[in-house]
């Protein structure tokens, strides 16, 4: 057995050394799997061309100070902003400077408008490649395309509950009676009183007769 030892330890010791690279390798691949991996920005590709870029910055309505020497500019509930404030004045320069060093990254890019008090980025004509390469830079917290957005008013009977079986139309006696006695006064600057969806509905004799017992304007 004495004579056996060092036999049995230089086999253990061989075969030790062996396992050495493939645990190194084994730990390895466990740090690579554990590792996130960033993914790319989702970026959604504008049809014009023209995108807007939100900084990682806060606006001036909202910026509550902790960069050293910018004060607080957020305005207090019942407050006002006043842009010719000192502390305004001095983190609009910030985020003018902010801006400045992301653009570099894209020299390329058209810059459009500035945003600064109550959204903190900027509007520019770009490509998409341009688009996604700002998305992934430092300071920049998103990167949309510039849209129209229209307001869609004919699904809003639906989207109350006020059409349909079971909904409130039905409930009050149908569309063709419902709100029979109801006086509505609308007091609106803004719309266009020719538009159809303004037209005075169908009366009857009913209704009419409660309007005219009921109303005292002219």
């Amino acid at each position: 057995m004495p004579r056996r030892t060092p036999v049995i330890l230089a086999t253990a010791l061989v075969a030790s050394l062996v396992g050495l690279p493939f645990a190194g390798r084994a730990a390895d691949a466990l740090q690579a799997e554990e590792t996130p991996v960033a993914a790319d920005p989702q970026v959604k590709e504008s049809s014009t061309g023209s995108y807007i870029v939100q900084l990682d910055d806060a606006p001036v309505a909202e910026y509550g100070g902790g960069i050293a020497g910018l004060p607080s500019t957020r305005v207090v509930p019942g407050g006002k902003l006043l842009k010719t404030a000192g502390q305004v004045v001095g983190y609009v320069q910030h985020l003018a400077r902010e801006r400045q060093e992301i653009l570099a990254k894209v020299p390329e890019v058209k810059k459009l408008y500035d945003y600064n008090y109550t959204y903190a980025g900027f509007s520019a004509q770009m490509s998409y490649d341009e688009a996604v390469k700002l998305a992934k830079s430092s300071g920049v917290k998103s990167v949309e395309p510039s849209e129209m957005q229209h307001q869609d008013t004919v699904d809003t009977p639906r989207f109350l509950g006020l059409s349909g079986k079971g909904g409130a139309w039905q409930q009050a006696g149908g569309i063709d009676k419902a709100g029979d006695g109801v006086i509505i006064g609308v007091l609106d600057s803004g719309y266009v009183p020719e538009r159809a969806s303004f037209a005075p509905i169908k009366t009857t004799t009913t209704s009419d007769a409660i309007i005219a017992k009921k109303w005292k304007g002219t």
